[in-house]
């Protein structure tokens, strides 16, 4: 199994530090399940389960507008 190592620039990227928590976690959520590509299959229900959140998709472009490009799917 491969390892997938994480960057840790964004602890030092405003953007970053200014979210919530709830937030973060989120970011950090579809970084780590997302492609090697960086590509996220959309699954909000998994989303609000593994972060314990409750976050619907207008939600979600809203809060990672311009971090996050909608390809579909």
């Amino acid at each position: 199994m491969a390892k997938r190592f994480t960057a840790t620039e964004k602890w030092h990227d405003g953007w970053f530090l200014d979210l919530p928590k709830e937030h973060k976690l989120i970011w950090i959520y579809i970084l780590d399940t997302c492609t090697n590509g960086g590509r996220w299959i959309k699954n909000y229900k998994m989303l609000n389960f593994c972060c314990a959140c409750d976050i619907d998709e207008p939600k979600f472009q809203k809060i990672f507008n311009g971090r996050v490009i909608d390809c579909g799917n």
